[in-house]
């Protein structure tokens, strides 16, 4: 959503309320874009180059106010942040296992399998996994 204080991410907003400390906004979400796209593309929307750089630091101010910090990735483990970046380098950068979040639904298992083997493929460790009834009309979901 815009507000007078540009772009905001709802859910964003969200975790900044729920957050004891609440961290300021551009820590907790350092890049806002209006567009849902890869984030390659939404940031060139808006003539925005997304650095690696400033993630990272974000990242690590939020480290010092919480006992906990989790990432969320954005638009899928092949989308890429810029051309010469993508998830496996942001992980790399802030030195964080990998846990997968499956939407269950049809072709999920194939998209799941695609997905944790280009993470071992990457070097890096998916730790584990987690199953997002999307569709709850899905059979078989056990």
């Amino acid at each position: 959503c815009h507000t007078p204080q540009g772009w905001r991410n709802e859910d964003a907003l969200a975790l900044q309320a729920a957050s004891d400390p609440q961290p300021e906004y551009a820590t907790l979400n350092p890049y806002a874009l209006p567009a849902p796209l890869a984030p390659e593309l939404a940031a060139a929307d808006v003539g925005v180059t997304l650095s690696l750089e400033l993630i990272a630091q974000a990242f690590a101010q939020l480290r010092a106010q919480a006992e906990v910090v989790v990432v969320e990735g954005v638009g899928g483990w092949a989308a890429p942040l810029s051309a010469r970046l993508d998830q496996a380098d942001l992980v790399r950068a802030l030195q964080l296992p990998v846990v997968l979040v499956v939407g269950v639904r049809l072709g999920c298992i194939n998209h799941a399998r695609l997905t944790a083997a280009a993470i071992a493929a990457d070097g890096l460790q998916c730790i584990g996994w987690i199953a997002n009834e999307i569709d709850p009309k899905m059979e078989r979901v056990e």
